[in-house]
Formats: structure tokens, C-alpha cells, sequence
């Protein structure tokens, strides 16, 4: 599906994918502002995925905490997949983030070696846009 919605969840992933997490917030945000449905929740989750990733980024810990908590919770009534992003193994790994967060939140060394979430496109899924 070529459309600018498509085209603007590839090009978020990818700049969360490449830990520019501030402008995988940017972009999927213009996105969601034209999703439609069931699909607003997904988008959303991910935004706030991308913000507290942010916010692990520049230590702020408690920041992180809320909004990578907030943005999982948003995500895992998803099945395995949504809207062409595998969701299991992802999850997964943002768990195990939110823990490390949660118990090396003063240890900023011990968060850089903890392992970064990275987004896999599996398929193309149905968007809803405004029609």
C-alpha cells in the first residue's frame, strides 16, 4: 500500500529503528492526526514508545518509565501484528526495557547496555484513513 500513511509508518520505524527516537515521535504524530479506527490506539502507543525511548536517552528515568508503560499498555490488546508491525518479540523486548528502567534507574551505565527495542515489518496491514 503506497499511502502517505503507509509511507509514514515505514519512515517511523526506520527512525526508531536508527534510535532517532524524537523524530520517530514527529513523524508517526503527523500520521496518527489521518488514522481513523481501531488503528488511532496503535499509532499512539507507538508515539509514546518513541517519546520515552526519548526520554531513556536524555536519563530521565522516571519520564521513560510513564511513557514507555503508557505506550505498551496501548499496544498489547494487539494480536502478534498490527498494521504490518510484528508486535510479539517487540513487546517483549520493551518489557524487559521498562524492568531495566524501573531497576537500574539511578545506573545510567547499566541502561546503556541494556537492549534497545528495534520495530519489524512483517506485512502490510489495513490502515484506516479519513474518508
Amino acid at each position: 500500500m503506497d499511502s502517505p500513511i503507509r509511507l509514514g509508518l515505514v519512515k517511523g520505524v526506520q527512525e526508531f529503528n536508527a534510535e532517532a527516537f524524537f523524530e520517530a515521535h514527529d513523524t508517526l504524530e503527523d500520521v496518527w492526526m489521518d488514522v481513523r479506527g481501531e488503528n488511532r490506539m496503535f499509532f499512539q502507543g507507538l508515539i509514546q514508545l518513541s517519546i520515552g525511548s526519548y526520554h531513556l536517552g536524555c536519563e530521565n528515568y522516571p519520564g521513560a518509565d510513564h511513557l514507555l508503560t503508557r505506550g505498551l499498555s496501548k499496544l498489547e490488546p494487539n494480536t502478534s501484528s498490527a498494521c504490518g508491525v510484528e508486535l510479539k518479540s517487540f513487546l517483549g523486548q520493551v518489557k524487559k526495557r521498562i524492568e531495566a528502567v524501573r531497576q537500574q534507574s539511578g545506573n545510567s551505565q547499566s541502561m546503556r547496555s541494556c537492549v534497545i527495542p528495534k520495530i519489524e515489518m512483517v506485512e502490510e496491514g489495513s490502515i484506516d484513513s479519513p474518508a
